[in-house]
């Protein structure tokens, strides 16, 4: 009997030691939405983390569906709801009473939306928080002229709460300040994927046009992005427009929800293009859309280092892009960059004149050997994680 209950403290013993040596990082993301390209990278980077050593937990504030919340719970994740992030007493409070619970349970807090550390950072370092990550992913404070300021003041406090800097690329990092650049005293993380999980596959390719009634011999434009000022849908439209008249058999296959849909469409029907547009909304499985397409059309107005273009040179789709997004982005042979100070119909003729096909499967085997393949970067963010002190 008593070597039965000795046998029992030992193994909680064991279990309370492995699970203490398990370090959780708090992220603090905006929403935990399918549509968050930050979520994609996170979630990317939490499926291949060894969770032996490191679990993610989740602190978000719009009040939006938990899109990812099943996964996160079933991969051994928490998830925490606050307020809206304001400059307030009432929010400040709230942040402080978040962290007073959760004292000693956090080493490291990583903040994904640009004002985060310097809006939660305080209060994180009061209940112990060694380490306050500031992550960059993008190379605007935001396309609002107003909220671009608001986050460019909140900024300026960075330095005093900042414990270390990333960002997705060399130029989103110009949003943590001159000072960090000048030092290099930053970590680029790349936006890395399942690169296997994006190979072209013919039987994929012929089951999405039949889906959409498109012939093999059509040439299929697609874009991936939710619909929102920033990803230009406005003038991605009009490119195609223009494409359309010089090649009469092709459509635009758009994949992507958001407030902006409703205008588009509308502008599709004054385009008189209703019949060779397709809006096929969100999908869980982009890579086999991609398959179905034959170029990429990515007109954005910022980026930083864009998943669903990497994706889309991931599936060997030709790609052209603007030249607003991260240089960091172009990775395949089949890429070429367009100023946004073009006319459409420049733009559409470049395309027209340019495109050839893409030797799919080479290509993602050139992309799946580089830096963005997500098996091999989720080693080096938790040697990161690991190594701070």
């Amino acid at each position: 009997m008593e070597n039965t209950a000795a046998t029992a403290a030992t193994e909680i013993t064991e279990i309370m030691q492995t699970s203490n040596s398990v370090v959780r990082i708090l992220h603090i993301v905006s929403d935990l939405t399918a549509a968050s390209g930050v979520m994609s990278v996170v979630m990317n980077y939490y499926r291949f983390i060894d969770r032996s050593k490191i679990q993610f937990d989740f602190l978000y504030f719009e009040p939006q569906e938990e899109d990812h919340g099943k996964e996160i719970r079933a991969l051994g994740g928490k998830i925490y709801k606050i307020g809206k992030p304001a400059i307030s007493a009432g929010f400040l409070k709230e942040a402080d009473r978040f962290f007073a619970q959760h004292e000693g349970e956090y080493r490291i807090v990583h903040c994904h939306p640009i004002f985060a550390s310097e809006i939660f950072g305080w209060a994180a370092k009061r209940h112990g928080v060694q380490h306050v990550i500031q992550h960059s992913h993008s190379t605007k404070f935001s396309i609002h002229k107003k909220a671009a300021l608001r986050n460019w003041c909140i900024s300026l406090l960075g330095p005093l709460v900042i414990t270390d800097y990333m960002a997705c690329s060399d130029q989103a990092a110009v949003l943590l300040g001159k000072r960090v650049v000048k030092k290099n005293h930053y970590t680029v993380l790349n936006n890395a994927i399942h690169c296997s999980k994006y190979r072209f596959q013919e039987e994929k390719r012929k089951a999405v046009r039949k889906q959409y009634g498109i012939a093999e011999h059509t040439k299929v434009i697609g874009h991936t992005g939710r619909f929102a000022p920033e990803k230009n849908h406005v003038l991605l439209l009009h490119i195609f427009a223009e494409y359309h008249r010089l090649e009469p058999d092709s459509c635009l296959l758009l994949l992507g929800n958001g407030d902006g849909m409703a205008q588009i469409k509308e502008l599709t029907e004054q385009l008189k293009l209703t019949d060779s547009v397709i809006f096929a909304g969100r999908k869980d499985h982009v890579q086999d859309y991609l398959c179905a397409m034959d170029i990429f059309l990515f007109p954005s107005v910022y980026e930083g280092l864009s998943l669903a273009l990497v994706e889309a040179q991931c599936s060997g789709l030709y790609c052209f892009v603007s030249d607003t997004v991260a240089p960091e982005t172009c990775i395949s042979h089949c890429y070429e960059s367009f100023s946004l100070e073009k006319k459409p119909e420049k733009i559409a003729k470049m395309v027209f004149q340019t495109y050839r096909p893409c030797d799919r499967y080479a290509e993602y085997e050139n992309v799946s050997l580089g830096q963005l393949n997500i098996e091999t970067e989720a080693k080096k963010l938790e040697t990161f994680y690991l190594n701070l002190k």
